[in-house]
């Protein structure tokens, strides 16, 4: 007798969760393609961001960029000043030179430093004729890249033409308004003007050395040391100089034949409590050409071997 097998049953599925499958695949497929999307734009990115790395400069480019243009406008800054004040000082001269009566060729003589259209007429007759001792720029006042005004400090001497009057010195101080080209060449583009004298900023003179006191016969012994130095220094050569000279001195020459050394007149001594040198504040005379001329300075020495030796020389004390 055979037995029937069962059959099982298959699940019945109902509408609703047909429906929520179908839901179901929908949004995993969704999540899929929006995770894939993200994923792609991220490799994206990085890819640009990677190349962008490779084409764009790195900082040290960049630094070294900004590094040679800060020196190529620093150069241009230097060429402006060299030429323009030369070209400031040269018309500067020519301006302040005039027979007084007979001034002919003055117009000529400015000519050449003038802008197109720019007249400057000879002065007219005066009591006295002038001359120039010396003209020197003081200064640069920057309007534009190409426009810049210079300040001239003049020496001016003024013979007299006329019986009665005597010779004069004066100090006279203008501003000449120059313009460059773009091959760097200048011209006055309108009448120079009278400005102030310069004056000295309100600051207070050098200070001397602050140390421990010293002995007055060690004094002395510093004293002959220095007077020996300046005598070889202002008349002897720069092998001579050596002998007095520490091995790491800043002293790398002689001054010798420029001016005459005359006596040393005061100096005042002390030591340095950390490094044990000595500190000399000292004034000299000297002549150039029989001219009378003072001179301080501020000298560090150390001692070794029984001997003095001048590690610097300065204009202050450090």
């Amino acid at each position: 007798m055979k037995l029937k097998r069962k059959e099982k049953k298959k699940p019945v599925i109902t509408e609703t969760e047909q429906k929520e499958e179908k839901v179901s695949v929908i949004k995993t497929d969704s999540v899929m393609k929006i995770g894939r999307i993200l994923l792609w734009a991220v490799i994206l990115f990085l890819l640009l961001k990677g190349i962008a790395g490779i084409l764009a400069p790195n900082s040290e480019e960049v630094l070294e960029k900004k590094i040679i243009d800060y020196r190529a406008e620093a150069e241009l800054r230097e060429n402006i000043q060299v030429k323009a004040t030369a070209f400031a000082e040269n018309f500067a001269y020519e301006y302040y030179t005039f027979s007084g009566k007979y001034n002919s060729d003055y117009e000529q003589r400015l000519k050449r430093y003038l802008a197109k259209n720019l007249e400057i007429r000879s002065p007219s007759s005066g009591p006295y004729s002038t001359s120039v001792s010396f003209a020197t720029a003081e200064n640069i006042h920057y309007k534009t890249e190409k426009d810049f005004d210079v300040d001239v400090h003049l020496q001016v001497e003024y013979t007299p033409l006329e019986e009665g009057l005597v010779k004069q010195q004066k100090d006279i101080y203008i501003r000449v308004p120059l313009q460059a080209d773009k091959k760097e060449e200048y011209a006055v583009t309108s009448l120079p003007v009278y400005i102030p004298k310069t004056e000295a900023a309100k600051l207070t003179a050098v200070d001397t050395y602050k140390g421990l006191q010293v002995e007055t016969s060690e004094v002395n012994k510093i004293k002959e040391t220095l007077n020996s130095f300046l005598t070889v220094y202002y008349s002897g050569t720069t092998n001579e100089i050596t002998y007095y000279l520490t091995a790491d001195s800043d002293i790398t020459a002689a001054a010798s034949g420029m001016v005459e050394y005359q006596r040393l007149d005061y100096a005042t001594v002390c030591q340095e409590e950390g490094t044990r040198e000595y500190l000399v504040d000292a004034k000299y005379t000297v002549t150039d050409n029989g001219q009378v001329m003072q001179q301080r300075v501020f000298i560090r020495l150390q001692y070794a071997k029984k001997h003095y030796y001048i590690k610097s020389i300065n204009t202050r004390p450090v």
